[in-house]
């Protein structure tokens, strides 16, 4: 989804401070969505822990236990630059990114395609906001409705793949 990037350009002014992304509410389950989503993009050094490259763990549950001891740290290539994680907590997801990275249209939209696919993977909103200001929202990110195959669009009956009864026309608008 194309966010509009005159909305945010001056929150993305370079200021010496990161920009956070939040989902709240989530839990280990959750967790390894992201980690799944995520895994393919990575590069080899993107996970490591107090400092030192390792093979990212195959679940969240391994890196908590890693948390207990030491500073586990995930970047994620995203158009060229760096999205973190730092695993603080099982009940939100938290990354953060340099603004500057991002300050141009289409380094925005790679990262707003980034952003809104983790939001999509867990069915849980998001929100772009200043480093450590969680209530001070820059941009919020809200999952995309799932559709099940036959189910109606509005609510009514649903119809079956492949036997609408329509021979032609424009497909239908919600």
């Amino acid at each position: 989804m194309t966010r509009e990037f005159q909305k945010i350009t001056e929150a993305f002014r370079s200021d010496g401070a990161l920009r956070d992304f939040y989902i709240y509410d989530t839990n280990p389950a959750d967790w390894n969505v992201v980690l799944r989503r995520v895994r393919n993009m990575l590069e080899d050094g993107c996970f490591t822990v107090d400092g030192e490259s390792r093979d990212l763990p195959a679940s969240f549950e391994e890196v908590e236990a890693i948390r207990a001891d030491a500073s586990p740290c995930l970047s994620i290539p995203v158009a060229g630059a760096y999205v973190c994680c730092h695993f603080f907590c099982d009940a939100q997801i938290e990354f953060d990114f340099r603004p500057e990275d991002y300050r141009t249209p289409e380094m925005w939209l790679a990262l707003s395609v980034f952003l809104q696919d983790i939001v999509d993977a867990v069915a849980k909103p998001g929100v772009v906001t200043y480093e450590n200001a969680e209530d001070d929202v820059i941009v919020r990110f809200e999952p995309k409705r799932k559709v099940e195959p036959c189910a109606a669009p509005n609510g009514g009956p649903a119809t079956q793949v492949g036997n609408s009864g329509v021979t032609e026309g424009p497909p239908s608008v919600s």
